[in-house]
């Protein structure tokens, strides 16, 4: 079973908007490309992933139909079992320059390079927990304020259970707030954090309906407790 705190940070922004549409039919100029890369501090690892949507970043989520596929470093994506929709491949280590292949269902080839180094590293500043329940806290970051298209995300919770996420998105933000009431909602026990940093980048390369990058700093689960 997957760690619910670590899902990407796609699935954090879009996938309770819509559902996914397994049998959707469309023309190929009427796939959106929304793409993510991220690195983990922690496992040390670059995870590539793909989406489609229906026209637009609000469509529905859509599989790629027969003869369509995307790449990543001659990498082929394979589609994530827990969605219809996430195509995702895994490097290990830091992998800076990763190149993007899309190939539609007519044939038509896509290709976008992107730098995972343009998104600044983050992590927790030591010292960070443990967290009483009837206390609200500023949660600070190493690593420079919220930047132009920057968002950061907080997150805090159990494998199995309750999570809060927060975000800050004003540009020159340094924290974001950690709130009695959002501990409460947790409860007691050991818990689990993350914080991400996301950097916003558009696809150059694309068709009719465009396309957009979530190029994404983790700093992997960090244990706390809230007492």
């Amino acid at each position: 079973m997957k760690n619910l705190l670590i899902v990407s940070v796609l699935a954090m922004l879009f996938f309770t908007a819509c559902e996914d549409d397994e049998n959707a039919t469309i023309d190929a100029k009427n796939y959106y490309q929304g793409y993510e890369l991220e690195y983990s501090e922690v496992e040390n690892k670059t995870t590539a992933r793909a989406y489609f949507r229906k026209k637009d970043e609000t469509g529905e989520f859509l599989p790629l139909e027969n003869g369509a596929e995307v790449k990543v470093n001659d990498s082929l994506l394979t589609r994530d079992a827990q969605s219809l929709a996430i195509y995702y491949t895994e490097f290990s280590g830091f992998v800076d320059t990763n190149y993007y292949e899309y190939a539609d269902k007519e044939g038509n080839m896509y290709t976008n390079e992107f730098h995972l180094s343009e998104v600044d590293e983050i992590g927790f500043l030591s010292g960070t927990g443990p967290f009483n329940l009837t206390s609200d806290y500023d949660i600070k970051w190493e690593g420079p304020p919220v930047g132009d298209n920057e968002t950061i995300f907080f997150r805090i919770g159990y494998e199995k259970g309750e999570i809060i996420t927060l975000k800050a998105n004003k540009e020159g933000a340094t924290q974001v707030y950690l709130e009695e009431k959002d501990l409460m909602q947790l409860g007691k026990g050991e818990a689990q954090m993350v914080i991400y940093r996301v950097l916003e980048q558009p696809v150059e390369n694309t068709n009719e309906a465009g396309g957009r990058m979530h190029l994404i700093y983790s700093s992997g689960l960090v244990p706390v407790r809230i007492e």
